[in-house]
């Protein structure tokens, strides 16, 4: 077996798909499909049960994932260290992100590294937040851009800026006001993500803490999606500010900000603290904090702005 054979092994475990790890991976499904074949001739046994619908482990496969995961990452580790000695700032940097940061966020955070490290090709991959934190542990991505939480074990992270939450209704809605109060969204017809992605847990938890009623009327699992619904009189929905204020015009949508109080969760950066922190991953981190930095700085002005 090969470290190459290792890598695809683990994203077919990580994504319980060939085809998923295959894109995720930028490779056809057929030749990870024939690397796999070849680990399970080499080990003599199958390491996935391939169902209808999904992958698993077998009993083989499992005990594989355990000694993979540590010799792909001592492996990375060791070829990183080894840059670093030589100074050499090449190769590829793999974020994995919450759909909500990917633009502008990240966009800008590429634009400022490129400058400065033109010889790595930066890699960004969407996914749901508890896949982004699978993906950095696991080593299928370097940094993971998503929603902190008090639990993340075995990974550092550093809080980046606070992403508020925004009722997002048609022109011609009753409640396409400037303000409302977050318990007036109680029984109004909400167009939502599915169970289980971290945006639909987010409005869960922001509408059951201000007293409001939850009323669904259609799931819908991307953010151009649920707009769509929304322009269509579906329904209201509740998105990130960050991502629908920029585009609310062109959506002919209407972005009611909602207080009393103002939902808000906080994005940070997660790195595995057992892989080691390359000059790429550090110089990436950088471009993160300075952002971030320079938007809670406008975003003070601002409000000095209207005190003024």
């Amino acid at each position: 077996m090969d470290l190459r054979q290792l890598k695809y092994f683990l994203a077919v475990a990580d994504h319980g798909s060939f085809t998923r790890a295959a894109e995720a991976l930028f490779v056809s499904q057929p030749a990870l499909s024939q690397q796999i074949a070849v680990l399970e001739r080499e080990l003599g046994t199958p390491v996935f049960d391939r169902l209808s619908r999904r992958v698993e482990l077998t009993s083989a496969g499992r005990v594989l994932r355990e000694h993979a995961e540590l010799i792909v990452r001592a492996a990375e580790n060791a070829r990183s260290a080894v840059d670093d000695v030589r100074g050499a700032v090449r190769g590829e940097l793999v974020i994995a992100s919450i759909q909500t940061a990917s633009m502008p966020f990240l966009v800008s955070a590429i634009a400022r590294f490129r400058a400065r490290y033109d010889g790595v090709v930066v890699r960004v991959r969407e996914a749901r937040a508890h896949e982004v934190v699978e993906s950095v542990r696991s080593g299928a991505a370097d940094l993971g851009v998503t929603y902190l939480t008090d639990d993340m074990p075995e990974l550092e992270v550093e809080p980046l800026y606070r992403e508020e939450l925004v009722l997002v209704v048609p022109p011609s809605h009753p409640l396409a006001v400037r303000r409302l109060p977050t318990r007036r969204v109680s029984d109004v017809p909400l167009v939502v993500p599915p169970g289980g992605y971290c945006l639909r847990q987010g409005i869960d938890v922001v509408l059951a803490e201000s007293g409001a009623r939850q009323r669904v009327v259609a799931e819908i699992p991307t953010l151009e999606g649920i707009c769509a619904a929304v322009r269509a009189g579906v329904g209201a929905a509740i998105l990130p500010a960050r991502w629908i204020v920029r585009r609310a015009r062109r959506e002919r949508l209407v972005v009611v900000k909602l207080v009393d109080p103002v939902p808000q969760r906080m994005v940070g950066v997660v790195r595995a603290m057992d892989r080691h922190a390359c000059t790429a991953t550090r110089g990436f981190m950088e471009q993160m904090r300075a952002i971030a930095s320079d938007s809670a700085q406008r975003a003070r002005d601002n409000r000095r702005t209207r005190r003024a």
